[in-house]
């Protein structure tokens, strides 16, 4: 980086430091950038939108989106009147052109000693409420009512399918930072009630949010809040490039 002294020279200006970090310049508005992804079965553009609730994306990223999770996530748990002084602006991520989605499984069996409720849970969040009747467990229709109860929430960020003796799970984006879902099954599991689970695996090619990053423009963004896992170094190393070019007393 040139020094602003050698800056001043080169054009022939002279240059003399001001405090300006007082009045309302030092409370300049907090601004959240969320880099995120829409549903796989979505088509949406790459522009960045301004939001000020979940719900302002939808009808364009999806409910099972990352985008809409985390937004639900940043709107609920930061308090609403901090959330609403700040500006909120996603800039949606685009699918690779390699990318695949995590695909898990839950498997029934066992015999029930009594009539037992129980609810999957994913990263979190509960499906609806299923039922498995009294004696031995009969597969196929529990694997329906797994179906029923997981795709009835819809910002659930899975997609439950019957795949025949399996409870078939797969992610509702493609990407490796989809390999982080986690399943479990709540309930009465003192009834006798065995949920074989297979974790979601082969999640692969995470978005590139370097187009993203150049959407920044000269806009200050203070908080930046990605979807990616905490070790995808394609995505820090991004974020670090963007972030150092910003730097400087030319640049604002």
């Amino acid at each position: 980086m040139v020094d602003a002294n050698v800056i001043t020279r080169t054009v022939g200006v002279s240059a003399v430091y001001e405090n300006t970090r007082t009045g309302t310049i030092a409370r300049l508005p907090q601004r959240i950038a969320v880099l995120a992804q829409g549903e796989h079965s979505k088509t949406y553009e790459t522009d960045p939108v301004r939001v000020t609730s979940p719900s302002d994306v939808i009808s364009t990223l999806g409910q099972r989106s990352p985008a809409y999770l985390m937004l639900r996530e940043l709107f609920n748990v930061i308090d609403a009147d901090s959330v609403g002084a700040a500006e909120v602006t996603v800039y949606p991520l685009e699918e690779d052109d390699s990318g695949a989605p995590a695909v898990g499984g839950i498997v029934p069996s066992g015999t029930a000693s009594r009539s037992a409720v129980f609810q999957v849970v994913v990263n979190g969040i509960k499906s609806e409420k299923f039922t498995v009747a009294a004696g031995s467990v009969v597969a196929a229709t529990v694997i329906l009512a797994m179906i029923t109860a997981i795709n009835a929430v819809v910002y659930m960020p899975v997609i439950a399918s019957n795949g025949t003796t399996t409870c078939t799970i797969t992610s509702s984006w493609y990407g490796e930072s989809a390999n982080g879902l986690h399943l479990s099954v709540i309930g009465d599991t003192d009834a006798g009630v065995v949920f074989t689970i297979t974790q979601p695996t082969s999640g692969a090619a995470n978005p590139d949010v370097s187009a993203a990053l150049n959407l920044f423009g000269t806009r200050h963004e203070t908080l930046v809040l990605n979807q990616m896992e905490y070790d995808d170094t394609d995505t820090l190393d991004a974020l670090q490039t963007a972030g150092e070019v910003r730097w400087g007393e030319l640049v604002k």
